[in-house]
């Protein structure tokens, strides 16, 4: 697993495991979720990833998920979520 906090980092890893011949089957996407100022959150990143994966490797969210937003979360299509809950 690789840990990425862009999208940009996203296209470079998926670029990578297109051009080489890797073991590598997950990406994690960490502290991609952005709140919002009325207590929403923006998932728009997660979206993006899943597009841009195409099902190749599976996607980790994790980082700043919680009760409130796991949901949201998972309806981005990322294959897994992690999160502390205290």
């Amino acid at each position: 697993m690789i840990e990425t906090r862009t999208l940009e980092e996203i296209k470079d890893v998926l670029e990578y495991a297109s051009k080489t011949k890797t073991s590598l089957a997950r990406i994690m996407l960490d502290n991609m979720i952005v709140p919002l100022d009325n207590g929403d959150v923006d998932v728009s990143m997660f979206k993006e990833a899943v597009e841009l994966s195409k099902g190749n490797l599976r996607l980790r969210a994790s980082g700043n998920v919680t009760l409130e937003t796991v949901h949201k979360i998972g309806q981005t299509g990322v294959t897994y979520i992690s999160s502390v809950v205290c």
